[in-house]
């Protein structure tokens, strides 16, 4: 998942940063490394991510 796809999944589920972080279980400091493209957004972070997309 790139840094835009991760970006545009927590806009298109509207969720705040502290709700997104909640839900996806990492904290605060990885989310603002995975939004910023300083690391590379771990294959479980995004596949939960994709499952919260679909059921939308």
């Amino acid at each position: 998942m790139t840094t835009d796809e991760y970006k545009n999944a927590r806009a298109k589920l509207s969720l705040s940063v502290p709700d997104w972080i909640e839900k996806l279980g990492i904290s605060f400091n990885t989310h603002k490394s995975y939004n910023c493209g300083r690391a590379e957004v771990q294959k479980p972070v995004a596949n939960h991510i994709l499952t919260l997309l679909e059921n939308m």
